[in-house]
């Protein structure tokens, strides 16, 4: 017997059977039988020969074989949302009058699978083509289709800057012997655009006193793209903040301005604490800088990670915090002609002393996992754009 997945499955490896148990009270959508979603208690009575098992509902009863392998890996495609894919996108400026995507429809399992979608205008102005799919997908089957996100003005009102994170939703239905299983299951459409990396008209003293910096090309840190135990983030109520990255003639710039409902530093390893990833060439090597201010107190910072010559400062008012980070463009080949930089930022926010995993948000997907892709986060000479 096991549990942990808050969803109901059986099998039987030769003599011996196997069960994960759903819930008796904790977190469950409910769909009913047909998935695996319910609360119950499993009673097993002990009897001369084998154990006798049954599931206990609190209206009714249930056998052990409800969900086995004959109908689990149909509810496990459509609870996973595994049968289809969206391929990220990345446009060559904000300013982009038509996006497009491959989204990929497959079947793994040997009953015929039907998918129907609607996709609503994310934001005034903006449609999806088609707006709409309708397919039946044989077993073994897979199916590609072109999706647009077009923009009805012209570019200049048509900023992907001001779109809301792209979801897209689709419902899958299968035939089983308990009925028809229909679920709805959400992937996003994950964006990103060129954006230029020059000299800003403006000049910071290192100490992070940037409010004044209304120039500088500020970028939204939330709602971050990806985040490693993110249920302990409440959203921008919680922590949020946006930050810039510029060069001098000698320098790369990086300034954040961040509030927090709740700075933490209680612990150094739990601690509020921060992240910049810098990569100047393709599948080059990574520069990881580490900022961990120790208390809530203006000063110099030690960017552990960066190379010679790099400074940071911390500045804390209140709830508010500002970095500002300076590293020699020499020491990142940025000095070079036409040098692009692709640009990371890590978050943890920790607002439970005693709970051992606070939640890291990441500005783009994590770089070389599952959600990374290609020219994320990627700056470039504004001559190259």
């Amino acid at each position: 017997f096991s549990g942990h997945r808050h969803n109901y499955f059986f099998t039987q490896r030769g003599a011996a059977k196997h069960f994960v148990l759903a819930t008796s009270g904790g977190g469950n959508p409910l769909r009913g039988n047909a998935y695996g979603e319910f609360h119950h208690v499993t009673q097993v009575t002990l009897t001369e020969g084998e154990p006798k098992i049954i599931n206990v509902r609190l209206d009714g009863m249930l056998p052990e074989d409800l969900i086995s392998d004959h109908n689990y890996p149909l509810i496990e495609t459509l609870r996973d949302g595994t049968y289809f894919s969206v391929e990220p996108t990345v446009a060559a400026e904000v300013s982009t009058l038509c996006l497009e995507t491959t989204l990929t429809l497959s079947n793994p399992n040997t009953e015929t699978l039907t998918v129907t979608a609607k996709f609503a205008p994310p934001a005034p102005g903006w449609r999806f083509m088609p707006a709409a799919i309708d397919e039946t997908l044989p077993s073994g089957s897979t199916k590609p289709f072109t999706l647009r996100l077009e923009h009805n003005g012209n570019a200049a009102e048509a900023s992907l800057a001001d779109l809301p994170p792209l979801q897209l939703t689709l419902t899958g239905h299968y035939d089983s012997n308990l009925g028809g299983i229909t679920l709805p299951a959400t992937h996003p459409w994950r964006i990103d655009w060129g954006r230029p990396l020059g000299d800003a008209p403006v000049e910071t003293a290192g100490d992070g006193r940037i409010d004044h910096a209304a120039d500088l090309a500020w970028i939204p840190f939330t709602p971050p793209s990806q985040k490693i135990e993110g249920w302990d983030w409440h959203g921008d109520e919680d922590f949020t903040g946006d930050f810039a990255v510029w060069t001098t003639p000698h320098a790369l710039m990086f300034a954040g301005r961040f509030t927090d409902e709740r700075w933490e530093f209680t612990r150094p390893d739990l601690s509020d604490q921060f992240w910049l990833y810098l990569q100047t060439t393709e599948n080059g090597p990574v520069t990881k800088i580490h900022l961990a201010p120790q208390a809530a107190v203006s000063g110099p910072l030690e960017p552990v990670g960066a190379p010679a010559g790099s400074a940071a400062f911390a500045r804390f008012s209140g709830q508010q915090l500002t970095l500002e980070v300076s590293i020699p463009k020499a020491a990142l080949g940025l000095d070079r002609p036409g040098a692009e930089l692709r640009f990371n930022l890590a978050c943890m926010d920790h607002d439970r002393p005693a709970w051992e995993h606070p939640s890291i948000l990441y500005w783009q997907p994590i770089w070389g996992e599952a959600l990374d892709f290609a020219r994320s986060g990627v700056f470039a000479p504004r001559s190259a754009n």
